[in-house]
């Protein structure tokens, strides 16, 4: 009997695990700011942003591997 659930609850448990895993994504810079204190650097896609803020006079870098929302 408990041979016979184990399987089960180890193969829902694998699935569940699954779902929890962030997968990286690569962003595109969409937009760069230039402010007083520093440059913002705006990525994303349709579906995530992300910003960033880049102190001194460093540029953006034209991408930006964030982990994946859902």
């Amino acid at each position: 009997m408990k041979r016979t659930l184990a399987v089960p609850t180890l193969a829902f448990i694998a699935a569940m695990s699954c779902d929890a895993i962030a997968q990286d994504v690569i962003l595109p810079l969409k937009e760069e700011v230039q402010t007083d204190e520093g440059k913002i650097c705006i990525y994303g896609t349709d579906t995530q942003n992300e910003k960033v803020i880049m102190q001194g006079t460093d540029s953006c870098p034209p991408t930006k591997t964030a982990k994946q929302q859902k």
